[in-house]
């Protein structure tokens, strides 16, 4: 009579163990996950600071949506400065074209 209540006691053992160790993995993947870089919501670090600047943005009358050609060619103050209605503008261009634009 003895032996199903040793069995049952291994068997809770063990399963205090697993929980014991699945706490243990737990916090030291959320400890890992605050003592690393934050991740990245969008394919690189320019796309998503660019994105964090469109959403800052109230809005713009006029957007240059390009390539990196675009992005380091048109600077919307020039643009605004020499324009006769003084529109705003932005520039949505990503480095790279990634994904195709």
């Amino acid at each position: 009579m003895r032996e199903p209540r040793f069995r049952s006691r291994v068997v809770l053992w063990f399963v205090v163990g697993l929980v014991v160790v699945a706490g243990l993995a737990e916090g030291s993947a959320r400890i890992a996950e605050a003592a690393g870089p934050p991740v990245l919501r969008w394919y690189d670090a320019s796309t998503q600071l660019k994105v964090a600047q469109m959403d800052g943005i109230d809005r713009a009358d006029v957007v240059f949506a390009g390539t990196s050609m675009a992005w380091q060619g048109l600077v919307p103050e020039v643009f605004t400065a020499t324009d006769p209605e003084a529109r705003s503008a932005y520039n949505a261009a990503l480095a790279g074209g990634v994904p195709v634009v």
